[in-house]
């Protein structure tokens, strides 16, 4: 990977972005950081690094939500569990600090409430120091609690054995249910407040290298909680007449088939 990214850089202009999460989780591999700063420098040597930071009771519950979508999916395996949640601030950030010094690391709240225009993009863009092109800015198109519910039962159904279907319809099926219901949702497992709790030493690490507290979380309100497993099952049984509905009987026959298979099972 590092060859073939020297080689990019040498065709690549003065200055070059690299943006990914995974930046982070090099960061905990002690030998692979310093030789990905190595092959940069070899040609932009005035190397500098802009992290964000969400607060991590919402980076968790946004965490769990995307292990359920891969658990239907067929790409992950995890359930409703805390295990490997939380971020683990400094193990991620403070290499970058040993790597590139204190002076080239700037951490950032990520909280639309603290970017730039609301935006990370324009946010990131006005640090870096370029302007932006008009540009149609995109959301995360979340799962409602409908969905989320359905898909969760489907994604455990498959890992259990009790739907068997190919990789390729089970991500058929994934796209057909992502746009039923509307109702917003929570996932906060009832230990998760604990986590942080836990870890408190490792948050005022972060804030106080960003300079500025994490938000205080607000009280779901207006919405879904799922506290446990069962609270999710629960909901997938009952929005099963939603669902049913939803689909009609245009469906095609693998998904009434799936469907029929998932309420039986």
């Amino acid at each position: 990977m590092l060859a073939h990214l020297g080689k990019l850089l040498r065709r690549s202009g003065d200055k070059v972005l690299i943006s990914a999460e995974t930046l982070t989780a090099v960061a905990m591999h002690p030998q692979t950081l310093p030789g990905l700063v190595q092959v940069i420098r070899e040609t932009h040597p005035d190397i500098r690094a802009i992290c964000y930071l969400r607060e991590p009771l919402a980076y968790m519950t946004s965490l769990m939500s995307q292990r359920i979508y891969g658990l239907a999916a067929g790409t992950g395996d995890d359930r409703f569990t805390k295990d490997r949640l939380y971020p683990g601030f400094r193990k991620r950030i403070e290499p970058w600090f040993d790597t590139l010094g204190e002076d080239r690391v700037t951490v950032r709240l990520y909280d639309r409430s603290a970017l730039f225009e609301q935006d990370v993009v324009a946010d990131l863009a006005r640090w870096i120091g370029v302007e932006t092109p008009d540009f149609d800015r995109l959301n995360n198109e979340s799962l409602a609690a409908e969905s989320f519910a359905v898909l969760y039962r489907f994604g455990i159904a498959c890992a259990e054995g009790r739907v068997d279907l190919s990789l390729q319809d089970r991500r058929k099926v994934v796209q057909a249910l992502r746009g039923f219901g509307s109702s917003k949702f929570s996932v906060i497992p009832a230990d998760l407040h604990q986590l942080v709790d836990e870890n408190r030493a490792d948050i005022e690490w972060a804030e106080a290298r960003m300079g500025q507290p994490f938000p205080t979380p607000q009280p779901s309100t207006g919405r879904m909680v799922f506290d446990t497993e069962a609270d999710v099952f629960d909901y997938a049984e009952a929005v099963r007449p939603d669902l049913l509905a939803y689909l009609g009987e245009k469906a095609p026959a693998m998904l009434r088939r799936t469907i029929s298979e998932l309420y039986s099972s």
